[in-house]
């Protein structure tokens, strides 16, 4: 397994990602991003997959992608923030479920930790009406709390430390 930062000018890398994004969309949202969007941009008419319209709409925002390969295959990935130098904001991670239950995505959030950075906190959402079970069992039960809550969404914080 190897963890490798996405670049958003690697159209290998963005198309290898598009399956398992639309996946981790269709699961956790419930809505399926087959078919098309189309804007303008600079005068010029863009049709793109909406699940890579929805990938860019992160892109755009400042967010990073975390890929996680076996072998040459794209098997998790995480899409995060950097609120901080030591703080990280969670957006989306996903494995194939071939892949849960093996502490990969633990494993994913700490292969971004090097000789020059500490993660010390991590901040996540998990949907009300399907939360992870597995990894909130095995982290934030242990680590973690929940810092807010609506109709929709459960806010955790958990110390990575």
């Amino acid at each position: 397994m190897k963890y490798v930062p996405l670049s958003r000018y690697n159209m290998k890398q963005i198309d290898s990602l598009i399956p398992i994004f639309w996946e981790y969309w269709a699961v956790i949202n419930g809505e399926d991003l087959s078919g098309f969007d189309e804007f303008e941009s600079y005068g010029h008419k863009i049709k793109m997959s909406k699940a890579e319209s929805h990938l860019y709409w992160y892109l755009n925002k400042g967010d990073q992608v975390q890929l996680l390969y076996n072998k040459d295959e794209i098997v998790g990935f995480m899409i995060y923030h950097n609120i901080y130098d030591c703080i990280i904001a969670v957006r989306c991670l996903y494995l194939i479920p071939e892949y849960f239950n093996n502490g990969l995505g633990k494993q994913m959030v700490s292969s971004l930790e090097s000789d020059k950075r500490k993660i010390d906190r991590v901040i996540f959402q998990t949907r009300r009406d399907s939360p992870p079970e597995q990894f909130l069992k095995a982290c934030v039960n242990k680590y973690g709390k929940k810092i807010a809550e609506d109709d929709k969404l459960i806010t955790w914080e958990m110390d990575w430390s």
